[in-house]
């Protein structure tokens, strides 16, 4: 049996919330907000990076034949993707009475790319994913460093300095460009597993997060950064990496502190994460789902002071829903 880690279940657990407020957030964000808002809206951010950062950590340091590693990701991904794609795509026919092919056709291919977006650049993560392996396997730290530290610079700093069309700070939404946006965060997340796990190590990484948060959320304040980033503004990038590396090198006190109780509901809840973030769509008014097409949903019900607990709420109604449907076998493997 696979070890658990605790940090990389915290994680997951965290970031899928987060991705949840994100979207029952309201933007933009009001400039009266309180700090103590503003870090709390920067800390739901860092849930894609997170994401993200995990995986490479996760993936990048296994050895597993082709066949093995897509076997993995097609059933534990692509199947899921596909059959919460095509549930959603009955659900909105149903409810906007359309029987059209052409209407299915167009609302299964608005769902299961724009709609599903972070799906997506997961999946092209996992197909470069075998080439990175094989640089990751001969690169020491020093040259995965600087590899990180352009990708920093290039696509994080230097657009922020000075929007150019050489380093435009907006560089669209396709496949390749989301997956070069993201793929910095993929080798930060294997690049921290290359850290000892230490009480210094921790100690650092807490002071520069803590000094980064309030940092990013200043100039949010001045308005030096939107109030919507594309997820790879210098301030959340050095947010999100520092919290991702607190949580790791915490792994040893989380293993001696946690009860096995409270480290199996983790567990559970970690393992129903992808189900989670598929399935808390049905609370949203979100095109092109009509659950709530006559009604408030919660995200209409959420001002921005109370998006936390609304998102809260949310959570726990997709677990639990995603719990039960885990119970039935013949459905089990195609929702997470």
């Amino acid at each position: 049996m696979t070890k658990r880690f605790v940090w990389a279940d915290m994680i997951r657990i965290l970031a899928i919330y987060g991705i949840i407020v994100l979207h029952v957030l309201i933007f933009p964000i009001p400039r009266q907000a309180t700090l103590i808002f503003q870090i709390a809206a920067t800390l739901a951010e860092t849930s894609v990076p997170l994401l993200v950062m995990l995986s490479g950590a996760l993936l990048l340091g296994k050895q597993e034949s082709y066949t093995t590693f897509f076997t993995k990701r097609i059933t534990k991904v692509i199947v899921p993707w596909i059959s919460w794609t095509f549930f959603f795509t009955a659900f909105a026919l149903y409810f906007h009475q359309s029987l059209s092919l052409g209407d299915a056709a167009h609302t299964f291919h608005s769902i299961f790319f724009p709609f599903f977006w972070f799906i997506v650049l997961i999946c092209a993560l996992y197909l470069i994913t075998p080439a990175l392996r094989i640089f990751t396997r001969v690169a020491n730290t020093k040259d995965l460093s600087i590899v990180v530290i352009l990708w920093f610079f290039g696509l994080s700093v230097i657009p922020y300095i000075r929007n150019t069309q050489a380093f435009p700070l907006s560089i669209g939404d396709s496949v390749v460009q989301l997956t070069v946006n993201f793929v910095g965060y993929f080798l930060i997340g294997f690049l921290i597993t290359l850290i000892k796990r230490q009480r210094k190590m921790a100690l650092i990484a807490s002071l520069i997060f803590i000094i980064s948060l309030f940092a990013r959320n200043y100039f949010l304040t001045i308005g030096r950064i939107t109030d919507i980033s594309n997820f790879i503004d210098p301030g959340l990038v050095i947010v999100s990496v520092s919290l991702f590396a607190l949580f790791y090198t915490m792994e040893d006190w989380f293993q001696k502190t946690f009860t096995n109780s409270v480290k199996q509901i983790l567990a559970v809840i970690s393992q129903a994460a992808l189900g989670i973030y598929f399935v808390h769509y049905l609370f949203l008014n979100r095109a092109p789902l009509p659950m709530f097409s006559f009604s408030d949903s919660l995200i209409h019900i959420a001002d921005n002071g109370y998006v936390f607990s609304n998102s809260f709420i949310i959570f726990i109604l997709s677990f639990v829903l995603i719990f039960l449907l885990q119970k039935i076998p013949l459905i089990k493997h195609l929702i997470t």
